[in-house]
């Protein structure tokens, strides 16, 4: 016994040191020899206060140490996966044009006339290279948005006219299924700053989701509002539809990339990459993007916006 704490004595004098970058700890000597001698060696006379100061240290820098090596390759990881996504999203952009300006230019009769069975393919085809394309047009921006190379440019304008030119572009979607789409802007608000293509894009996805998500022959409402309760004023856009709504549990994981709801993700074509774009997008933007939504009775996609903000 007296053995035993003569050298448990001697080991707990000694210092530990930094010997990694992550910023893990170790001792010179055999921490496992540490906590054995302290607890009692085997004699059942555990010794000091500074055992348990000894084997907190020990336990914690253990999983410090896991827990930033871990958190480490996982941030590696992500981003090789996003220059893959990248690097092969270029690779198949330009045949993908090749092949898709060959179709248009058969559709278009120019080496010669076609028949209306070959029209109807061509059309299919085409259709299905423009969804490719959305697609990768998609994975690229995500990719320059999570590397911060998107830079914006802001300038005013007209709250009514930029939600007015966002449904007009999807007019024909909704049309196909009989979808009308109203819009209300409070009055009084004349102008406000943003980056108008990023920005509107933002629109464009929540619009373009609502139609997607709702029935035959309803209804979409955009409106804008301005909110003084904050801090700062700022604008408030909003997207409702009479979609089957989103479930409590999912609608704090939708605006994560490639995530779709559980309910529409076998029935409606998606990557689910809107919702993370516009995400980064309207926070670029100095705002904040967000869900209410019911099961059963639709969804509400609003996004703030500053009114001060010009950079």
């Amino acid at each position: 016994m007296a053995e035993n704490e003569k050298k448990y004595d001697l080991l707990k004098k000694e210092e530990y040191k930094e010997y990694s970058a992550s910023g893990q700890k170790q001792y010179k000597t055999n921490l496992f020899e540490i906590l054995w001698l302290g607890a009692g060696g085997g004699d059942g006379n555990p010794r000091d206060g500074l055992y348990r100061e000894y084997q907190e240290q020990f336990v914690f820098g253990v999983l410090e140490g896991t827990f930033n090596d871990m958190a480490a390759r996982l941030t590696e990881e992500e981003r090789m996966r996003s220059d893959f996504i990248s690097t092969l999203s270029h690779e198949i952009r330009t045949p993908l044009t090749s092949i898709r300006e060959s179709v248009n230019l058969i559709a278009e009769e120019v080496m010669g006339d076609i028949n209306e069975r070959q029209r109807r393919f061509l059309l299919i085809a085409s259709n299905e290279l423009e969804r490719i394309t959305t697609l990768l047009n998609h994975l690229m921006q995500i990719s320059r948005l999570e590397a911060g190379a998107v830079v914006l440019h802001p300038r005013a304008i007209d709250p009514g006219e930029f939600v007015q030119g966002a449904i007009s572009r999807l007019l024909p979607a909704a049309e196909a299924k009989d979808i009308s789409i109203h819009s209300e802007i409070e009055p009084g608000i004349s102008e406000f700053y943003c980056d108008p293509d990023n920005l509107q894009q933002v629109l464009l996805n929540l619009i373009g989701n609502a139609i997607k998500f709702s029935p035959q022959g309803s209804a979409i409402l955009v409106s804008v509002r301005r909110d003084d309760s904050a801090k700062a004023p700022h604008l408030v856009f909003s997207v409702t539809d009479r979609g089957p709504g989103i479930p409590e549990a999912e609608q704090t994981l939708v605006f994560h990339k490639y995530y779709r709801a559980s309910g529409v993700r076998d029935q409606v074509d998606g990557v689910g990459l809107g919702l993370s774009i516009s995400k980064y997008i309207v926070e670029a933007h100095g705002g904040e993007i967000g869900i209410r939504s019911k099961l059963g009775d639709g969804s509400t996609f609003s996004f703030t916006l500053p009114l001060n903000w010009k950079e």
